[in-house]
């Protein structure tokens, strides 16, 4: 009886089997937080480099699951998402959903990979999931709630989900690629992702005194418009520092109720309009680095909010309803559009009056 034949097909028949799946591309290294001396494990995948470890950097806005420090060894801080964005490093960025989707299609085993710890969730007063369940802010929003990403335990499966800014998540950062920017575009339920190299806006930068004060602020030449490329602090009724906090007014300026805001215009300046936002969004790509755009904040219903997390300014544009004004969300270069009432106190920049023709 000839057995070998046979086994040397058996044996053929596994190996190319085996072959079949590959291991997925990955190199491990580390990553020291020069804020706090915190040392990371990061994994290379694909052209990624992730952290392999939940955030764990303290700000205002996180905090350990039911305040237990020792799970916070473990499963880092959980985050609202402005406190997400104002704790990631420099030289990192919160992910994308297109990019925790490209995780998933490039690692099939994240969970070992990635070392995913499931920290569960805190909301409404309450945590849960702890062990059960991992869930991951993304940067993705469109005005909606936040696309969030979650894996429960013993499913490798990463789902989508949306929930509101408030919402307490684990953190996971990307490092940011040298040469290039990531802008986030949101269309019909896909994110997409546009790497292009560094190009700087037709700009042309320039100082303003206010005579009022004395102070001097930079400015910026975009389109055939000046901007201040400061947030205003000059003094007036209804404006204030965010936490009144004098130390902010220098980073971030005074915030100011709306009528505030135009009482504090220097002269020859004006408060723009919801249009001139807008035409500044489509002549400057680039805007938060162009226009040194400062994320102060706001005040509203008693309660300061957003500081490092957001940036929002008055227009002029007042038609009755609730004014419009213009945010930026820290970490999106994306200018968008809300409605707020007039008492709200938030941050103002000016354009300068063009000469009559």
């Amino acid at each position: 009886m000839k057995v070998k034949p046979l086994l040397t097909i058996l044996s053929l028949s596994l190996l190319s089997a085996c072959a079949v799946k590959k291991p997925t591309q990955s190199a491990y290294g580390s990553f020291t937080d020069a804020r706090d001396g915190q040392i990371y494990k990061t994994i290379k995948i694909g052209g990624h480099t992730w952290m392999a470890q939940n955030l764990n950097y303290k700000v205002d806005g996180a905090t350990g699951y039911a305040s237990d420090q020792a799970d916070v060894k473990i499963y880092g801080q959980l985050y609202s998402f402005y406190a997400a964005q104002a704790a990631v490093p420099k030289g990192w960025h919160l992910p994308t959903a297109a990019e925790w989707d490209q995780l998933k299609a490039d690692c099939p085993d994240l969970v070992n990979k990635l070392n995913i710890r499931f920290g569960g969730e805190y909301s409404a007063g309450e945590h849960m999931y702890l062990g059960s369940k991992a869930t991951f802010y993304t940067s993705t929003h469109d005005g909606m709630p936040v696309i969030t990403v979650y894996i429960n335990k013993g499913d490798p499966a990463l789902y989508n989900n949306r929930q509101g800014i408030g919402w307490q998540l684990s953190v996971r950062c990307v490092k940011d690629e040298i040469g290039s920017t990531v802008t986030k575009n949101y269309n019909a339920g896909a994110d997409k992702i546009v790497k292009e190299k560094r190009k700087p806006a037709n700009q042309n930068y320039g100082t303003f005194t206010d005579e009022r004060d004395g102070q001097v602020y930079q400015t910026v030449k975009v389109g055939n418009q000046i901007w201040m490329a400061q947030n205003l602090n000059y003094k007036t009724d209804g404006a204030q520092y965010y936490g009144g906090d004098e130390a902010n007014a220098k980073i971030y300026g005074r915030l100011y109720g709306f009528y505030a805001a135009q009482a504090a215009v220097p002269k020859g300046w004006h408060l723009p309009t919801a249009a001139e936002w807008e035409q500044l969004g489509q002549a400057c790509p680039d805007l938060v680095n162009t226009l040194k755009i400062s994320f102060g904040g706001e005040y509203g219903a008693g309660k300061f909010r957003y500081l490092e997390g957001m940036a929002t300014f008055y227009t002029s544009t007042h038609d009755g309803t609730p004014l419009i004004t213009m945010h930026i969300d820290k970490g999106d270069n994306t200018l968008r559009t809300n409605r707020q009432g007039i008492a709200w106190q938030l941050s103002v920049r000016c354009v300068k009056d063009q000469p009559a023709e």
